[in-house]
């Protein structure tokens, strides 16, 4: 399963850099977000998973996440903000807001390839990994409160 722990790290980097650039409206565009995947891709895979066939799984699944974020924007936003006391996405950290749209998207439309419990355990250490000291409890709470309110 590493592969798919790489996916969601460069899910969570493109996306992160998608967020700050702007780059919805043409999340895709002159190839950027391709060019991410493949320069990204290469290097996370070497360090983390095995050969080649491990590198592609990574990397479609990467697509997978980063391309149905996009296309769900939207509704996976709606759905963190309506789980998140007091909290808006705009003064949520840009790690943490990536983290948790990554993990929404897999929790809710997703549900059949990743129990719930694992992608709730990946964002946690992803969020701690590349967020803040608080991260991982902020992201945790607010994944338990979407699979509370919203999944039952």
């Amino acid at each position: 399963m590493k592969a798919r722990h790489t996916a969601r790290e460069l899910a969570v980097k493109i996306l992160y850099k998608a967020d700050v650039s702007d780059a919805w409206k043409n999340p895709l565009g002159n190839g950027v977000l391709d060019a991410a995947l493949d320069g990204g891709i290469d290097k996370a895979a070497s360090k983390k998973t095995p050969g080649k066939p491990a590198a592609n799984a990574a990397k479609e699944y990467a697509e997978k996440l980063i391309l149905g974020v996009v296309e769900r924007l939207g509704e996976i936003d709606s759905l963190i903000e309506s789980c998140s006391d007091n909290w808006t996405l705009d003064r949520m950290p840009v790690v943490d807001r990536n983290v948790l749209r990554v993990a929404v998207y897999e929790m809710v439309y997703c549900a059949e390839l990743t129990p719930y419990r694992v992608v709730i355990d990946e964002a946690v250490e992803i969020a701690k990994s590349y967020g803040s000291e608080q991260s991982g409890a902020f992201v945790n709470g607010i994944l338990d409160k979407v699979k509370k309110d919203a999944l039952n």
